[in-house]
């Protein structure tokens, strides 16, 4: 679950500015395809997971999602992409294009979920959506974003109950994937039924609050001499990455 609360990585920061930088650096590393613009990333990256103060734990959690889906692809772009061989196996045949696009691939990703797991876990979510509403972004988003958050972990937790409750009422007793299909459709329809209502109360609650009536206001001061360094400092970063991509380099 997001950070609700906030890290180290927060001190004396503008939110907008902070924000664009981060989205300036994730959208240009996207451009890394050649060794000198992943070294960049990289190093941008290492940069900022320093200055973040997030455990590595945290960060091998996140890289790990993608981790065989990745090996997967970079297998099959190794045998199968490109004309020069690079080594024989047997049979196998690994191809050099193919093996460092893969590298690159690679490269590109793991530098982008980190800087996504930094932006998220290091900065408190509730500024990062204060930020996003200053720069425009509807309302409406926002408040879908902020109730996802919060709510996630509600319907995980409740479909922990079921399955337990399902356990101790003589369901489910028989293990494997067959027994866990099968109860799973019933369990997702019971947590959804009871997020409808949740939701129905949560939603009466907040227009009794006033939600919807307009009256919010933009309570960012203005950015100051640092911010607009630490964004400088983003933007050049971005643009250096750019320009070696489109230099091949």
């Amino acid at each position: 679950m997001p950070d609700m609360t906030g890290g180290r990585f927060t001190a004396g920061r503008e939110p907008r500015m902070r924000l664009m930088g981060f989205v300036l650096l994730i959208g240009s590393m996207t451009f890394a395809d050649g060794p000198c613009s992943l070294a960049v990333a990289a190093a941008a990256t290492a940069a900022l997971f320093l200055l973040s103060g997030i455990s590595l734990e945290r960060v091998l959690r996140r890289l790990m999602i993608p981790a065989i889906p990745l090996a997967i692809l970079v297998i099959v772009l190794a045998l199968t992409s490109g004309e020069r061989i690079l080594l024989g196996i047997g049979p196998l045949q690994i191809r050099t294009e193919g093996t460092l696009f893969g590298i690159y691939l690679i490269g590109r990703i793991v530098c982008i979920i980190t800087t996504v797991t930094i932006l998220v876990e290091a900065v408190p979510f509730g500024e990062n959506l204060e930020a996003m509403r200053g720069l425009g972004v509807p309302n409406m988003m926002i408040d879908i974003l902020m109730l996802t958050a919060r709510y996630i972990p509600v319907a995980v937790e409740d479909m922990k109950v079921l399955r337990r409750a399902a356990k101790l009422r003589g369901f489910g007793h028989a293990t494997g994937l067959i027994s866990f299909m099968y109860s799973l459709p019933m369990m997702a329809g019971s947590v959804l039924v009871r997020g409808h209502i949740r939701t129905s109360r949560i939603h009466a609650a907040m227009i009794l609050r006033g939600y919807g009536d307009g009256n919010r206001t933009d309570t960012h001061e203005r950015p100051g001499a640092r911010d607009i360094l630490i964004l400088s400092a983003f933007a050049s970063v971005s643009l250096t990455l750019i320009l070696l991509s489109l230099k091949g380099l």
